[in-house]
């Protein structure tokens, strides 16, 4: 049986590295990055980072792709989170799923305070034409959790 070559992913200007030793990528940010500075790729093998001139999104996706996996979302990937909102918009109060996600929580720390009508210039009515706001404040003060955690911290 022919052995097959391992998959080679490209990192910019000329670098390398085989895409199954890749174990990490690290993004660099601020005065780290700069020309041909983007990230550090973590290699089996290699005691120290290369540092790669493109992108750790390009990367990944061409990790995913070099050993047959599924790209992942990049950090500017909204994509995901809007289409997981869009499918259980019908199905749950909650804006992130079917279950209390944290924006689910600070949504309904907004919501609570605006529905009081104490800021100057905003009615309390403010969300009365928004159903999916109104559902989740409405849950969130019928869960017994929220009663209890309101209760010990109302001043």
């Amino acid at each position: 049986m022919a052995r097959t070559a391992p998959s080679m992913v490209a990192l910019g200007y000329g670098k390398f590295a085989r895409a199954d030793r890749v174990y990490a990528l690290v993004p660099l940010e601020g005065t780290e990055r700069g020309d041909g500075r983007r990230t550090l790729v973590y290699v089996e093998g290699i005691d120290e980072p290369i540092i790669a001139s493109r992108s750790e999104a390009a990367i990944a996706a061409d990790l995913a792709d070099a050993l047959g996996q599924v790209r992942p979302g990049g950090r500017r990937d909204g994509a995901a989170l809007t289409g997981k909102i869009q499918a259980t918009k019908a199905l749950t109060p909650f804006f992130a799923g079917g279950a209390i996600h944290v924006v689910d929580v600070k949504l309904y720390m907004v919501v609570r305070w605006l529905a009081k009508g104490t800021l100057d210039h905003v009615p309390a009515t403010i969300f009365n034409d928004s159903p999916k706001l109104t559902r989740l404040y409405e849950t969130f003060d019928k869960d017994a959790r929220v009663k209890t955690w309101v209760a010990k911290h109302a001043k």
